[in-house]
């Protein structure tokens, strides 16, 4: 039986749906009726749909969490207006497991520090920074404090400035900054 256009449209909707989704080729066939070959057909021409261009890093971000965000809310409701117990832990689980992709996902675009420990460190060493500028602190101990700041961060924004590169080599080095020989 010849489907019309309309069905067909419709029925290659759902196959690159369903293999989106991750269903295997002789499940979508037997769910709709096509070859295996006709439904990777429909799928590869269903590809030609999706925008290959590039696409803007700060754009694609903000999606994803808003997704993530989207997720978390959409869980947190599903678990308060359930009245079954199963439903309520699994969505309690899977919000948990969205806010955790979340944060990842946060620390891998350089939203948020790797190690919290680091952070606690790098305010520490503003603090003593702030102090030393306004005390009787000698000057090199300051500027010490100083290059620590730096060095954190640029070791958290992911820029590279060794020791010793602004303010000359570091205490003790050579000037060739080799150190024995």
């Amino acid at each position: 039986m010849r489907v019309s256009a309309k069905e067909k449209v419709r029925r290659d909707a759902e196959i690159a749906h369903d293999r989106a989704r991750g269903l295997g080729w002789a499940t979508i066939s037997a769910r709709h009726g096509v070859s295996e070959r006709q439904a990777r057909t429909i799928w590869r021409e269903s590809l030609q749909q999706v925008s290959a261009e590039p696409v803007d890093v700060r754009d694609a971000l903000r999606e994803a969490i808003a997704q993530l965000d989207a997720a978390v809310e959409d869980l947190a409701l599903l678990a308060e207006a359930t009245k079954n117990d199963a439903v309520r832990l699994g969505a309690i689980k899977a919000r948990l497991a969205a806010t955790t992709e979340r944060h990842e996902l946060m620390r891998l675009s350089g939203l948020l520090p790797f190690d919290a420990r680091a952070v606690q460190t790098e305010a520490e060493l503003r603090d003593i920074n702030g102090a030393c500028a306004g005390s009787q602190v000698p000057s090199a101990t300051a500027q010490r404090a100083a290059r620590t700041v730096a060095e954190l961060e640029a070791a958290r924004f992911g820029t590279c400035t060794p020791r010793g590169t602004r303010d000359g080599p570091r205490r003790g080095a050579p000037a060739g900054g080799r150190r024995g020989g």
